[in-house]
């Protein structure tokens, strides 16, 4: 089994857009382009730049809780 390396993009903080405008990505290193599909999968590339790298080690129920 390949393992995949996997990161979340977040583009804006929640707590300053509507729910409506609120955009996430879900990404996964691939070895080789992922072909058309009905899952809506696409191909992208993260751009080089500079970002913040954070690891959630605890459940994700309680993210909006500032005292977690």
């Amino acid at each position: 089994m390949t393992k995949s390396q996997t990161f979340g993009l977040i583009y804006e903080d929640p707590k300053s857009v509507p729910a409506d405008k609120f955009r996430f990505d879900i990404a996964g290193s691939v070895l080789h382009e992922v072909p058309d599909n009905a899952s809506g999968i696409i191909n992208k590339t993260i751009p080089a730049g500079r970002c913040a790298v954070i690891r959630h080690l605890d459940s994700h129920d309680d993210y909006t809780n500032p005292d977690k």
